[in-house]
């Protein structure tokens, strides 16, 4: 997929929310294995949702014949 796509760049940010939300969800359990915190998981569930959901809604709108 070429940058000059339609929605490109909203699959860019579709992946960077997954990977985000991924990276913190690993960061905040290795924090609770190693100091014993108890983990806010809130911010890394939301983030991973919204690049599931803007996946959902991208692979809708390009699957629907247009017009």
């Amino acid at each position: 997929m070429k940058h000059t796509e339609p929605n490109f760049y909203k699959y860019v940010n579709a992946y960077i929310l997954l990977g985000a939300g991924t990276i913190l969800l690993l960061d905040e359990i290795a924090d609770w294995g190693i100091m014993g915190k108890r983990p806010m998981l809130l911010l890394s569930f939301f983030a991973i949702w919204m690049g599931v959901v803007t996946l959902i809604n991208l692979k809708k709108s390009t699957s629907q014949p247009a017009g």
